[in-house]
């Protein structure tokens, strides 16, 4: 009974030695940490792709919006090219400065060079 314990233990550590060396030998930790690695980059390259593929959809619906749709056409004009209609004026408003990076001369007036 104690010999045959013996040569299950005794084989159970020649396996778990073979094993050992095998993976040691091929460098299977690291390959699987360079695996993981990759499934990861894989699986966002797949997500921008799809996000690409979107875009080219809304694209494409744009596109053939512009090919039947006078105002479309006039909208994509009037965005892209910043085109404007006789007697159109057009006013840009930036947004104001934060309240706390005025600047010196919008705070007090500058003196003239006559004073």
């Amino acid at each position: 009974m104690y010999k045959e314990f013996f040569i299950w233990v005794l084989g159970l550590a020649l396996v778990v030695a073979v094993a050992y060396g095998y993976a040691h030998q091929r460098n299977l930790q690291q390959r699987y940490i360079e695996f993981r690695d990759d499934k990861d980059t894989l699986d966002d390259i797949r997500a921008e792709v799809e996000s690409l593929r979107v875009k080219v959809e809304e694209t494409r619906a744009r596109v053939s919006k512009m090919e039947s749709d006078p105002l479309e056409i006039e909208a994509t004009a009037r965005q892209d090219a910043r085109m404007t209609r006789d007697g159109e004026i057009i006013f840009h408003i930036e947004d104001a400065p934060p309240s706390g990076q005025r600047s010196s001369e919008n705070d007090s007036p500058s003196p003239s060079p006559n004073e």
